[in-house]
Protein backbone atom coordinates (compact mmCIF):
# COMPACT_ATOMS: atom_id res chain seq x y z
CA UNK A 1 0.00 0.00 0.00
CA UNK A 2 1.44 3.32 -0.74
CA UNK A 3 1.22 5.93 1.65
CA UNK A 4 2.68 8.77 -0.27
CA UNK A 5 0.66 11.58 -0.94
CA UNK A 6 1.75 12.86 -4.61
CA UNK A 7 1.31 16.97 -5.72
CA UNK A 8 -1.13 15.97 -8.33
CA UNK A 9 -3.35 14.46 -5.65
CA UNK A 10 -3.40 17.27 -3.07
CA UNK A 11 -4.19 19.83 -5.89
CA UNK A 12 -7.08 17.45 -6.98
CA UNK A 13 -8.16 17.38 -3.36
CA UNK A 14 -7.73 20.99 -2.70
CA UNK A 15 -9.78 21.85 -6.03
CA UNK A 16 -12.31 20.13 -5.31
CA UNK A 17 -13.11 21.63 -1.36
CA UNK A 18 -12.48 25.12 -2.72
CA UNK A 19 -13.94 25.49 -6.57
CA UNK A 20 -14.46 28.96 -6.87
CA UNK A 21 -10.49 29.38 -6.39
CA UNK A 22 -7.24 28.46 -8.52
CA UNK A 23 -4.92 29.19 -6.02
CA UNK A 24 -2.55 25.70 -5.57
CA UNK A 25 -1.18 24.59 -1.66
CA UNK A 26 1.30 22.15 -0.70
CA UNK A 27 0.37 21.39 2.94
CA UNK A 28 3.52 20.81 5.05
CA UNK A 29 1.44 19.65 8.22
CA UNK A 30 1.85 16.05 6.75
CA UNK A 31 5.84 15.15 6.44
CA UNK A 32 8.13 14.93 9.48
CA UNK A 33 10.27 18.01 9.17
CA UNK A 34 13.79 18.21 11.59
CA UNK A 35 15.43 21.39 12.19
CA UNK A 36 19.13 21.37 10.58
CA UNK A 37 22.48 23.26 10.26
CA UNK A 38 23.43 25.24 7.48
CA UNK A 39 26.30 27.43 8.73
CA UNK A 40 26.15 30.46 10.54
CA UNK A 41 22.79 32.30 10.05
CA UNK A 42 24.33 35.53 8.53
CA UNK A 43 26.03 33.22 5.92
CA UNK A 44 23.53 30.55 4.80
CA UNK A 45 22.26 31.62 1.10
CA UNK A 46 19.05 30.65 -1.03
CA UNK A 47 21.39 28.63 -2.89
CA UNK A 48 22.19 26.15 0.11
CA UNK A 49 18.42 25.43 0.46
CA UNK A 50 17.24 22.09 -1.39
CA UNK A 51 13.61 20.80 -2.37
CA UNK A 52 12.81 19.12 1.04
CA UNK A 53 13.70 22.29 3.25
CA UNK A 54 11.18 24.72 4.37
CA UNK A 55 12.33 28.03 6.10
CA UNK A 56 9.81 28.72 9.48
CA UNK A 57 9.17 31.97 9.96
CA UNK A 58 7.62 32.61 13.51
CA UNK A 59 6.45 35.80 14.79
CA UNK A 60 7.11 36.53 18.72
CA UNK A 61 4.02 38.86 19.03
CA UNK A 62 1.59 35.88 18.79
CA UNK A 63 3.92 32.88 17.93
CA UNK A 64 2.10 32.22 14.39
CA UNK A 65 4.59 29.91 12.59
CA UNK A 66 4.47 30.25 8.74
CA UNK A 67 5.78 27.77 6.57
CA UNK A 68 7.77 28.94 3.25
CA UNK A 69 9.33 26.82 0.71
CA UNK A 70 12.70 27.53 -1.14
CA UNK A 71 10.77 28.06 -4.95
CA UNK A 72 8.61 31.06 -3.30
CA UNK A 73 11.70 32.65 -1.91
CA UNK A 74 13.74 31.86 -5.67
CA UNK A 75 11.00 33.73 -6.83
CA UNK A 76 11.50 36.95 -5.22
CA UNK A 77 15.62 37.06 -4.11
CA UNK A 78 18.57 36.04 -5.82
CA UNK A 79 20.17 32.81 -5.07
CA UNK A 80 23.11 33.80 -3.56
CA UNK A 81 21.48 36.66 -1.34
CA UNK A 82 21.67 35.57 2.16
CA UNK A 83 18.43 34.86 4.18
CA UNK A 84 19.58 36.88 6.91
CA UNK A 85 19.47 40.31 4.51
CA UNK A 86 15.75 39.70 3.77
CA UNK A 87 14.66 38.73 6.96
CA UNK A 88 13.42 42.45 7.93
CA UNK A 89 10.53 42.09 4.85
CA UNK A 90 8.83 39.35 6.47
CA UNK A 91 5.45 40.24 7.96
CA UNK A 92 3.22 38.75 10.36
CA UNK A 93 -0.39 38.30 8.24
CA UNK A 94 -2.15 37.25 11.50
CA UNK A 95 -1.11 40.76 13.67
CA UNK A 96 0.91 42.67 11.47
CA UNK A 97 4.30 42.40 13.17
CA UNK A 98 7.31 43.30 11.53
CA UNK A 99 9.94 43.30 14.27
CA UNK A 100 12.28 40.27 15.22
CA UNK A 101 10.45 37.75 13.40
CA UNK A 102 12.72 34.18 13.82
CA UNK A 103 13.47 32.19 11.63
CA UNK A 104 14.89 28.72 11.18
CA UNK A 105 15.43 25.84 8.39
CA UNK A 106 13.72 22.56 8.60
CA UNK A 107 14.64 19.56 6.45
CA UNK A 108 11.82 16.72 5.58
CA UNK A 109 13.10 13.46 6.61
CA UNK A 110 11.69 10.09 4.96
CA UNK A 111 12.92 7.54 2.56
CA UNK A 112 15.40 8.53 -0.03
CA UNK A 113 14.05 8.76 -3.72
CA UNK A 114 15.92 6.71 -6.09
CA UNK A 115 17.72 8.81 -8.99
CA UNK A 116 16.42 8.36 -12.25
CA UNK A 117 19.08 6.99 -14.47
Amino acid sequence: MNNFVTVASLRQSHHKKNCGTKKEHVQFGRMPYEPVTLGFKFAIRLKQLTARDVLVVTCPACHKAYFVAPHILLERYHEHRPIESFASDFVCKRCGNRHDMSWRIDRAVGPEFPRSA
